[in-house]
C-alpha cells in the first residue's frame, strides 16, 4: 500500500481526488482547469501525500534512440536528445526517462514530461497546499499495467529505482527557510542597498564618465521545432503464445513472427489441451483489444468471433493456436 492516500488525475477539463482506499468514487471533481479553481477544490486536503496521474494531452510521452555512453553521462545524453525532439525550453524541467531496450550500439530510452503549462500548475499546487506527489505517471504507462489506471497507479511499485530502470518522476512542496538563513539574505539585501546609496549619491566628480553605446540590432532566427516521436505500443504490452494444437513448435513459430513485427515482450506455452479447433485471441481488457487488434491483423487471421476479453489474466494478450 502506498503512502499516498489520495490520487489525484489531472485531465485538460479540470481533476478528480480518488481516496486510495475507495478508488470507485471521487471525493473532487472539478470541471475547471484554472489553477485557482484547483487549488480551493484541493485546500481541504492540503499537506497530504498524493500520486498524480496525468492525462495523456497534458504530458510529453514519447520514444527515442541514443548512442549507448557510460552510466554517469547516460541523463546529460538523454538530456541533449530531448532537447532536439521537445519544442520547449527544457532547461529546469520536470522530466524522467527509462532504457526499455539494450541494443549493441544503442539504447532505446521511454521520455516522460509534463507539457510547460501542466508542470507550473503542478508545483503552485504543491508549494501553495504543501502536498507532496511521491509519484507523477502519464495515463499511458498506467493503462500498460491495468486497463483501470486509477488502480494501476495505486499499485505502482519500485519508486525508488534509479531512473533507467523505470519512470519514478516525484515533487514535493519547497521547505520553508530557516530563521538563520532568512536572516543572512536580509543582512546582504541591506547591503546591496547600502552600495546602491553610495554609489547613486556621491558627487559626480568621483564618478568617471562613461560613454554608452547603443546596443546592436539583434536579428533573432526562430528554431525550427520537430514533432515528439510517439509511444511505439508493440512494446507496452504482453503477449503469451500458447500451442492449442498437435503441431510441434507452432508457439515459437508465431512467436517469432510477433517479435519480428516489434512484439518483444513475448512468451511460449502450452495451452491447456490440443484440441483447440480455431486460432484464439484472449485480451485482458476492452481497451487493449480497440488499441491492438489492428497491429495483429497482419501477422494472424483470427474471426471475430474468436476474439475476447477476460480481465482476471495475467498478460495483457493470450494467443491460442488452433488446428486451423
Amino acid at each position: 500500500m502506498p503512502l499516498a492516500k489520495y490520487i489525484l488525475y489531472l485531465h485538460p477539463r479540470g481533476a478528480k481526488l480518488y481516496p486510495v482506499d475507495h478508488p470507485d468514487t471521487p471525493v473532487v471533481d472539478i470541471n475547471d482547469p484554472q489553477t485557482s479553481a484547483l487549488i480551493t477544490a484541493l485546500k481541504p486536503y492540503q499537506r497530504s501525500t498524493m500520486r498524480l496521474l496525468l492525462s495523456d494531452p497534458l504530458s510529453y510521452l514519447f520514444q527515442t534512440v541514443i548512442p549507448k555512453v557510460p552510466d554517469d553521462q547516460l541523463k546529460s545524453a538523454v538530456l541533449s536528445k530531448i532537447k532536439t525532439e521537445i519544442p520547449e525550453d527544457f532547461d529546469n524541467y520536470l522530466w524522467d526517462y527509462q532504457v526499455i531496450k539494450t541494443n549493441p550500439a544503442t539504447l532505446d530510452i521511454l521520455v516522460f514530461a509534463p507539457i510547460k503549462d501542466t508542470e507550473k500548475n503542478i508545483i503552485k499546487i504543491s508549494r501553495e497546499l504543501k502536498i507532496n506527489f511521491e509519484v507523477i505517471e502519464p495515463e499511458s504507462v498506467a493503462t500498460g499495467r491495468n486497463a483501470n489506471p486509477i488502480l494501476a497507479i495505486i499499485n505502482k511499485g519500485d519508486l525508488n529505482l534509479p531512473d533507467p530502470a523505470e519512470l519514478n518522476l516525484k515533487i514535493g512542496p519547497v521547505a520553508k527557510s530557516s530563521p538563520r538563513r532568512l536572516s543572512l539574505i536580509l543582512t546582504i539585501i541591506f547591503l546591496l542597498a547600502v552600495i546602491a546609496v553610495l554609489y547613486y549619491f556621491v558627487p559626480k566628480i568621483f564618478r568617471p564618465k562613461t560613454v554608452i553605446n547603443p546596443p546592436p540590432i539583434l536579428t533573432l532566427i526562430p528554431e525550427a521545432t520537430t514533432t515528439p516521436t510517439p509511444v511505439d505500443l508493440r512494446i507496452l504490452i504482453t503477449v503469451r503464445i500458447e500451442n492449442g494444437s498437435t503441431r510441434a513448435g507452432a508457439a515459437a513459430k508465431l512467436a517469432a513472427v510477433f517479435n519480428q513485427a516489434g512484439f518483444t515482450r513475448t512468451t511460449t506455452g502450452n495451452a491447456s489441451n490440443n484440441n483447440y479447433s480455431q486460432t484464439k485471441v484472449i485480451y485482458k481488457s476492452q481497451t487493449l483489444q480497440q488499441d491492438y487488434q489492428s497491429l495483429f491483423d497482419p501477422l494472424l487471421v483470427v474471426s471475430p468471433g474468436n476474439i475476447s476479453v477476460d480481465t482476471n489474466q495475467t498478460d495483457d494478450v493470450i494467443v491460442i493456436i488452433g488446428k486451423n
